[in-house]
C-alpha cells in the first residue's frame, strides 16, 4: 500500500507539470496555443539536494516573460497557494490551502482562468477565504524576486509548490493572474518553469489572455480630406466649414476578464471642443449588431420597454457652456457585453454620434476620447453600474485617442485712397461657398489694418463680395476668389470675431438671402447639407463683429491662409490681385434746373448793379 502511495504520489506531480505548468490552451479549434513551457528555462533547475532524495529544502526558479509595460511601480506579488508534503525519504503529495475549491480530479484537468481569479479573490477577500502558507511580496519598496524591465521579465526563487502571481503597476497593459508552478519530475528533481504573460488560459470554450493592452480609436466622416505639412512630412487631416456635419466613431480594444472578477471597470468618455454642437439622440453604442441608445434615465437600452437590467450601460451627458464643449461619459456593464456570445468572450461596444462645425470653431478643433479600465480584476472597486464618474487611481489606467478636425483661415485685405492706401477698416465682407455669391458662409470686417479673417471654412473654393462699404467709400461690387488649402506662408492679422444670430422667420431677417438651414433645436447647417428633412430655411437675425484685441497680432503658423486672391471680371475673366482696392464717394451732384441756375446768376448780378449806383449816388450828394 506505501508502494502504491508514493507511484500515486509521482504520477500526480508529473500530472501537474503537464497540467498547470503548461497552462496555454487551443485559442481556435484545430490551431494550437504556443506550449507556455517552451522555454529552456522550464528544464530541472534543483539547486538543494539531501541525501539524495526530494526534501523541503529544495529551491528552484520561477520565470514569467512577456512582460509589457513594466516600469518603476511595477509590483508582482506571488501567492503560494499550495505546499510539497514530504514523508520519508521523498515527496508525498502537494496539499493546497484551504479554501481554493481545488481537489485532486480538477488539479490534474488542469486550472481554468475562472477558478484562478476565484481563488485569487479569496486571497485578497476581507476577511480572506483562502491563507495561503507563503506569501512572497514586496519587501521595503521592491518586489520579491527580480524584475527584467529590459528583457521583460520576472524570476523568483522558490520552493516546491504552486503559486500564483498578480501583476499591478505596469504601463498601459492588464495582468489576470498568472499560475506558476515548481514540482518534482518523474527523475525526482525539483523543476520550476518559463511562461509566457501573452499566452492564455482555458475559459468556457474560447480563451482569456493572462496580459492585453487595451486602447481606444478615435475617427470622423463628414468633412474634407487634405494633406497638411508637419515638418518635412505631410499628414492626412480633415477640414471642414461652418455647419458641415460630422460623425464620430469610438471603437476600443477590449480587455478580458474572466467571469467570475470583482472589478471590471470600463468607461468611455469624450469631450469635445467649443466650435461643435453635440447632437445627443445621435448617440448609440452598437454591440454585435445590436443598437442601444439611452433613455430619459441615461440607460443604454435596445428599447424603451427594457428594464433597467436589460442595459448595457449608463451615460452621462454634459451640455456645453461658454467656455467649454459638450461631454459625455458612458460606464459599460462588462458582463453584459458577452451577452449571445456562446464562447463567452466579450463584444467590442462601439460609439457613434455626430456634431456640426459652430460659429465658436477656431483653426484647430480637438476631440478627446478616452477608455478608463480596471488594471488589477482581483481589487475590491470602487465603482458601480450607477456612477458615471470614473475611478482613477490605484488599480485604473486610461487610455485616450484625439481626433482634430481644421476650419481653415481666410485672410484678406482691404485698401483705399490717399492716406487710406494701405489699409481700409470697417469694410464688410460675405464669404460664399458659390461663384453667384448666394450660399453664405461667413461675414467679416477689416480691422484698423485692413485684414479681414474668417476661420470657419474648410478645404476648398470661397468666393468674397463687399456687402457693406466703410463711411465715405463707395461699395465694390466685384467677386474674388479665394482658395483655402494648407501653406506656410505668414499673413499677420488681428482675428474679428462675428456672433450671428439665426432665424427660420424671414420677417425677422436683416436680408432675405437664405443662408443655411436651422433645425428645431436651433441648430445651425451650411447650405451643403443633402438631407434637409425636419429643417426650415436659416437667415440672419443679426450678427455682431468685434475686433478680439487680446489676440493682438497673429502670425500665420502654417495654418491654411489664403496665398492668392483672383479677381472675377463681369466677363468671368480672372484676373490675381494682392489686394482688395475701394474708392471714395464722388461729390455730390447740383440740384435744380438750369433756370434757377438763371435766375440766381441774374439777381446776384442785379445786387451787384443796385450797390454800385447806391454808393455812386451818394457820392454825388456829398459833393
Amino acid at each position: 500500500m506505501k508502494k502504491m502511495k508514493k507511484f500515486l504520489a509521482m504520477l500526480l506531480a508529473a500530472v501537474m507539470v503537464m497540467g498547470m505548468s503548461v497552462t496555454a490552451l487551443a485559442t481556435e479549434e484545430g490551431e494550437e496555443a504556443p506550449d507556455a513551457n517552451s522555454s529552456p528555462a522550464a528544464a530541472s533547475t534543483q539547486t538543494n539536494v539531501v541525501n539524495g532524495y526530494p526534501s523541503e529544502d529544495d529551491h528552484t526558479t520561477v520565470t514569467i516573460t512577456g512582460l509589457e509595460g513594466l516600469q518603476d511601480g511595477t509590483v508582482v506579488t506571488l501567492y503560494k497557494i499550495a505546499e510539497a508534503l514530504y514523508a520519508g525519504n521523498g515527496f508525498d503529495r502537494y496539499e493546497f490551502a484551504e479554501g481554493t475549491g481545488v481537489t485532486v480530479e480538477n488539479a490534474q484537468a488542469g486550472l481554468t482562468a475562472t477558478q484562478i481569479t476565484a481563488i485569487v479573490n479569496g486571497l485578497k477577500a476581507a476577511p480572506a477565504t483562502v491563507t495561503p502558507y507563503k506569501t512572497y511580496t514586496t519587501a521595503g519598496g521592491t518586489t520579491q524576486g527580480t524584475i527584467n524591465t529590459a528583457e521583460k521579465t520576472y524570476t523568483c526563487d522558490v520552493e516546491a509548490g504552486v503559486y500564483i502571481a498578480i501583476v499591478t503597476g505596469a504601463k498601459n497593459a492588464i495582468y489576470n493572474p498568472i499560475l506558476l508552478t515548481a514540482t518534482y519530475d518523474a527523475e525526482g528533481k525539483l523543476a520550476g518553469g518559463t511562461i509566457d504573460a501573452g499566452s492564455k488560459y482555458l475559459f468556457g470554450s474560447t480563451a482569456v489572455a493572462k496580459s492585453m493592452t487595451p486602447d481606444i480609436d478615435k475617427t470622423v466622416t463628414g468633412g474634407e480630406a487634405d494633406k497638411m505639412k508637419n515638418g518635412s512630412e505631410e499628414e492626412d487631416v480633415i477640414t471642414a466649414s461652418l455647419g458641415t456635419r460630422l460623425t464620430y466613431t469610438l471603437t476600443p480594444t477590449m480587455p478580458e476578464y474572466p467571469v467570475n472578477s470583482v472589478n471590471k471597470a470600463l468607461f468611455i468618455s469624450d469631450s469635445m471642443s467649443k466650435g461643435l454642437t453635440f447632437l445627443p439622440d445621435t448617440l448609440k453604442v452598437t454591440v454585435n449588431g445590436t443598437e442601444y441608445k439611452a433613455d430619459a434615465a441615461g440607460w443604454l437600452k435596445k428599447a424603451d420597454t427594457d428594464s433597467q437590467d436589460a442595459s448595457i450601460g449608463k451615460i452621462k451627458i454634459t451640455p456645453a457652456t461658454e467656455n467649454s464643449g459638450a461631454k459625455f461619459v458612458i460606464n459599460l456593464k462588462y458582463e453584459k457585453l458577452r451577452t449571445g456570445n456562446e464562447d463567452g468572450s466579450v463584444y467590442t461596444p462601439v460609439v457613434t454620434y455626430d456634431a456640426v462645425i459652430n460659429e465658436n470653431a477656431v483653426y484647430k478643433n480637438d476631440n478627446e476620447a478616452s477608455l478608463v479600465y480596471s488594471t488589477d480584476p482581483s481589487t475590491t472597486p470602487e465603482w458601480d453600474e450607477n456612477t458615471v464618474t470614473p475611478p482613477t487611481g490605484e488599480g485604473y489606467d486610461h487610455q485616450e485617442d484625439t481626433e482634430t478636425v481644421y476650419t481653415y483661415e481666410l485672410a484678406f485685405h482691404k485698401i483705399g485712397v490717399d492716406t487710406d492706401a494701405d489699409k481700409l477698416k470697417d469694410a464688410v465682407f460675405g464669404i460664399y461657398s458659390d461663384a453667384e455669391c448666394t450660399e453664405l458662409v461667413d461675414v467679416v470686417k477689416t480691422n484698423a489694418e485692413g485684414y479681414a479673417v474668417s476661420s470657419q471654412v474648410g478645404k476648398g473654393d470661397y468666393y468674397i463680395k463687399e456687402i457693406q462699404a466703410p463711411a465715405g467709400y463707395s461699395l465694390n461690387d466685384r467677386v474674388y476668389k479665394v482658395t483655402a488649402q494648407w501653406s506656410t506662408s505668414e499673413t499677420t492679422f488681428i482675428v474679428t470675431d462675428v456672433k450671428r444670430v439665426y432665424t427660420a422667420n424671414v420677417s425677422e431677417a436683416i436680408s432675405s438671402v437664405q443662408v443655411g438651414w436651422l433645425s428645431a433645436e436651433n441648430v445651425f447647417y451650411g447650405m451643403d447639407i443633402t438631407d434637409t428633412t425636419g429643417l426650415n430655411a436659416a437667415y440672419i437675425k443679426s450678427e455682431t463683429m468685434t475686433t478680439d484685441t487680446n489676440k493682438g497680432t497673429v502670425e500665420n503658423e502654417g495654418k491654411g491662409t489664403v496665398t492668392e486672391i483672383v479677381e472675377i471680371g463681369e466677363d468671368g475673366t480672372e484676373k490675381p490681385v494682392t489686394d482688395i482696392p475701394n474708392t471714395k464717394l464722388a461729390s455730390l451732384p447740383s440740384t435744380g434746373g438750369i433756370g434757377t441756375t438763371i435766375f440766381t446768376i441774374g439777381g446776384c448780378a442785379v445786387m451787384i448793379i443796385a450797390a454800385a449806383l447806391f454808393f455812386a449816388t451818394r457820392r454825388k450828394a456829398e459833393k
